[in-house]
């Protein structure tokens, strides 16, 4: 007994998260003979073993569940040791509201797998991870494994008796990979696209691909085209459905140039076969290309909709599935915590994450939706600035991270990342703890603050006349960057907007501090707005032949035409309330109503013009209709439904309560 205990105290000591005492429980009476236990440490990378022969038995599941059943017994009674020599590890305690680093003692880098399907990530407290130091169990693990996971990439579909939901699954079968391979353009149409993706690709803040990685394993490809995955043939797709939206957008109509429904039909060939991919790799266990082929799906859709503001709610869930499967893959743990990982993979790896954290975070905005992604969850280190020659699959050791003064890919995606942390810290302020307090906001305005000095100049945007010698893709980063930048403050003092100065009838006066405050807050709120409208009627105008930014045409992403949209909501509702009130300092504040409302006439110009395809254009038509009318004396007074109507139909997600209104 005394020999089996001191095994027990082994495995203890090994796997949880701090010392702990022999439990007085002896094993379960079915248990196995005791085994000298090999050492194992908490974090590690697995390789599935070799498929075995038709001949070898496969495990019993009602073996396994017996397993299981003596391993949840151990599990309690490790948990009881715990609560009662660790008071402070309670459960009860969410890591995610904590706001505070992982602790050495909580911040065990769990198990990861790798196998068919990829990596595949277990934490600590799983019961996978504390399996896989039991050396008995762990290969009754495996082999279970090899059941229910596909054996090669090819496999044309997971077994239909599964249950899967029907949102993800519903739909044609895939067909066999020989045909999605033989529906693939002739080589020199597919290098074109594959050049105009990574032409193109290079004016979004996202990056999930290693140019000259791919291009060599796009060589291989076409040497034995059977040889791939099914997975990085759903990504070569992708790529395709880019390219063909992105040239239809960039070409003017010509006799030799494809009609848009030529593209369309193209475009939703090339989506269609993408999507089989995914669903005969079956993407939601995860694989390698997978999460680079949903990071193009997303940018696909977002591109789709544009110039158009309509939002599809189908790009949140789909979003949320890609955060979930980048966590399933281990994802948000660094690699560091993995040295079987390589550098240049454990590298990729940060940029994938952070290119996922700012997919997730830019839904959550989008939608007013809580982001998936929580505080505290994850400790993946942001993704070093360097050059693409300055990776090699064959690198034992990663180069210093070049200055952020010199361009490469991944500065504008590492300036984005930047901003991303910061918007979505603001986001859970406001969606999970409501308004904030005047002393909180001044906080959260100085960590914006801090986080945009962080960013370099090169990524900001004052004036076209600033930045001449830019490219067009590089002035567009630099409006969408300060754009969300503006929209932050708009989310930080928004809930200011319509409050008036009191007067002596309404009780007590504001506090002196708190009344600087609301009207520093109103300021705010406002400049922002009018830098955001002011940039989409840059965008407009030079976008159209002769302009500087023509090549941009019809370009500008739904997250772009977004904030347009809100500042519009904005300051339509702040002209509607105050526009008409004699321009005074105490009434006014001090505002320009003047400047608001020939902003707001010139950028009418611009959704009439989107709105002959756009709904949501046609909406902000409406909405400025109805402040012009009140301003022009035309109506005495505007039905406050109906004002209310116009602005809650935009759909923007303000988060103010129409008791403004």
């Amino acid at each position: 007994m005394s020999d089996q205990s001191s095994h027990e105290a082994d495995f203890y000591s090994t796997h949880s998260a701090a010392d702990l005492s022999t439990p007085t429980a002896g094993p379960p009476p079915h248990r196995r003979r005791d085994k000298k236990q090999l050492s194992a440490r908490a974090s590690r990378l697995v390789s599935r073993p070799a498929p075995r022969t038709q001949t070898a038995q496969k495990p019993s599941l009602s073996v396994l569940e017996d397993k299981v059943k003596s391993l949840e017994q151990m599990m309690i009674s490790t948990l009881d040791t715990i609560r009662h020599e660790r008071p402070d590890l309670d459960a009860s305690s969410p890591l995610s509201n904590s706001g505070i680093s992982l602790r050495p003692h909580l911040a065990e880098a769990g198990t990861m797998r790798r196998g068919n399907q990829g990596t595949e990530y277990f934490g600590g407290i799983h019961w996978v991870a504390i399996m896989d130091g039991i050396s008995e169990l762990k290969g009754h693990f495996e082999n279970l494994n090899e059941i229910q996971s596909p054996e090669t990439y090819g496999q044309e579909v997971p077994d239909e008796s599964r249950q899967r939901p029907l949102l993800l699954y519903s739909g044609t079968r895939p067909p066999p990979k020989e045909r999605l391979i033989s529906e693939l353009p002739e080589r020199n149409i597919v290098d074109r696209m594959v050049f105009y993706y990574f032409s193109e690709m290079s004016m979004m803040p996202l990056i999930a691909l290693h140019p000259p990685t791919f291009l060599q394993e796009y060589e291989q490809f076409w040497a034995n085209p059977r040889d791939v995955s099914i997975h990085w043939i759903g990504l070569l797709y992708s790529i395709l459905s880019i390219s063909t939206i992105f040239s239809r957008k960039s070409e003017a109509p010509t006799s030799d140039t494809m009609s848009d429904s030529g593209y369309t039909a193209q475009y939703s060939e090339y989506a269609h076969q993408m999507i089989h991919c995914l669903k005969a790799g079956d993407y939601v266990r995860g694989g390698p290309y997978i999460l680079e082929t949903l990071i193009n799906y997303t940018v696909l859709e977002l591109m789709m909709t544009c110039p158009s503001p309509d939002v599809h709610s189908g790009i949140y869930a789909t979003t949320g599935l890609m955060t979930q499967i980048a966590f399933r893959m281990g994802y948000h743990r660094d690699p560091c915590h993995f040295p079987e990982i390589s550098c240049f993979e454990g590298e990729m790896r940060r940029r994938i994450w952070a290119t996922v954290h700012i997919c997730d975070t830019s839904m959550s905005v989008l939608s007013g939706s809580p982001r998936v992604i929580a505080e505290g969850s994850w400790d993946t280190k942001p993704p070093r600035n360097l050059h693409d020659s300055d990776l090699d699959p064959s690198c034992t050791t990663l180069p210093e991270s070049r200055l952020d003064s010199e361009l490469t890919p991944v500065s504008c995606p590492l300036a984005r990342y930047k901003l991303s942390l910061t918007v979505g810290w603001l986001i859970d302020a406001n969606v999970f703890q409501g308004l904030l307090l005047p002393s909180e906001k001044r906080r959260a305005e100085a960590r914006l603050a801090e986080t945009w000095n962080t960013i370099p100049d090169k990524f900001k945007f004052e004036s076209l006349s600033n930045c001449l010698s830019e490219s067009p893709a590089g002035v567009g980063q630099r409006i969408g960057l300060t754009s969300l930048y503006n929209k932050m403050y708009i989310m930080l003092h928004i809930s200011h907007l319509l409050k008036s100065p009191r007067s002596a009838d309404d009780g007590d006066p504001p506090a002196e501090e708190d009344a600087e405050y609301e009207l520093h807050s109103r300021r705010k709120c406002i400049q922002a707005a009018l830098q955001n409208v002011e940039f989409l009627i840059i965008m407009d105008t030079e976008s159209r032949p002769g302009g500087t930014l023509t090549v941009l045409k019809n370009k500008t992403s739904i997250l772009a035409v977004h904030e347009a949209l809100v500042a519009t909501a904005v300051l339509s509702t702040f002209l509607y309330h105050f526009g008409t009130w004699p321009a005074t300092t105490g009434e006014t504040d001090g505002i320009d109503m003047a400047h608001i409302e020939a902003t707001l006439r010139n950028c009418k110009d611009t959704w009439v013009r989107w709105s002959e395809w756009s709904p949501d254009a046609r909406r902000a038509v409406d909405l400025l209709d109805l402040v012009f009318q009140k301003l022009d004396g035309s109506m005495e007074t505007v039905p406050m439904s109906e004002f209310s109507l116009a602005l809650d139909g935009m759909g923007l997600n303000l988060g103010w309560d129409t008791v403004y209104l």
